[in-house]
């Protein structure tokens, strides 16, 4: 992780604290699916950079175009018409909390992650 993103990571770490806690900074993130759809996003586009996957020539060219491809792969995974207003956020901090430990280029992890901690059938059980 860059000094940077680690600095980030904390300073979110403390906000969401200090406002009551981690599950419930992440229930006031996400209260509807595109905010969930994002956070998942980032949380594997900062695994990406970590791993070294983004710039020229690697699986991503940048960032944004990290963002944009994986949250079009989250939106699908969890689509608006089922998940808006309905993402459970004890699930949602789980799957983004595996989301971070996927290892570097295996296929398997981010496959187990995405489907044994990531489903729709978790995610948008909330009320």
């Amino acid at each position: 992780m860059h000094k940077t993103q680690g600095w980030w990571t904390l300073a979110v770490v403390v906000g969401l604290v200090g406002c009551g806690g981690v599950n419930e900074g992440i229930a006031d993130a996400t209260g509807n699916q595109s905010n969930a759809v994002k956070a998942a996003a980032e949380k594997n586009c900062d695994n990406y950079q970590a791993c070294g996957d983004i710039g020229a020539g690697k699986g991503y060219a940048t960032r944004e175009e990290c963002v944009t491809e994986r949250s079009a792969f989250w939106n699908d995974r969890w689509p608006t018409g089922s998940c808006d207003k309905r993402i459970n956020a004890d699930q949602l901090s789980v799957c983004l909390n595996a989301l971070e430990t996927i290892a570097c280029n295996s296929l398997t992890d981010e496959l187990k992650v995405n489907n044994e901690k990531c489903p729709q059938a978790n995610i948008c059980a909330g009320q």
